[in-house]
């Protein structure tokens, strides 16, 4: 799925982009940014916000601030909250794919190694996350850049 509003559209974009711009590897990075633009749940979490917040603006503008312009607010509040927790879900749904098949992408011996590394050290900084996408084991291993 993808957001059906332009704004909604650029935000997922900018969201992808933001959330990817913590893993520092460049292959591992590139995986992220892919899956975060493809995944439909995160795209309709966007669109929901930016309706939501549209909506809410647009109470305001004819009536004020009232519960129903309140609420939309809320929703649209409610709505960016899941966007970030999805986001960081993909990214830790990207890093297990990357430690789990890693070769089978063309990458360099280098950046394999490096993405790696990075997933690695990225599900071991957010146990939570990995938890969550049933990632295992993280914990226990050391992260080892070659």
């Amino acid at each position: 799925m993808t957001p059906t509003s332009k704004r909604a559209r650029a935000r997922h974009q900018d969201l992808a982009l933001e959330a990817a711009a913590e893993i520092p590897a460049g292959g591992l990075r590139r995986v992220v940014v892919d899956r975060l633009l493809d995944d439909g749940q995160l795209a309709a979490y966007v669109d929901v916000g930016i309706r939501a917040d549209a909506a809410a603006q647009l109470r305001e503008g004819r009536v004020g601030c009232d519960d129903v312009a309140g609420g939309l607010a809320e929703a649209s509040r409610a709505a960016d909250v899941a966007a970030e927790q999805r986001s960081r879900e993909v990214i830790a749904q990207a890093c297990a794919a990357v430690l789990e098949d890693a070769d089978g992408w063309e990458w360099t011996a280098e950046d394999e190694s490096e993405a790696r590394y990075e997933a690695r050290t990225w599900l071991q900084s957010h146990l939570e996350f990995a938890e969550q996408v049933g990632v295992d084991g993280v914990e226990r291993e050391e992260a080892r850049h070659v």
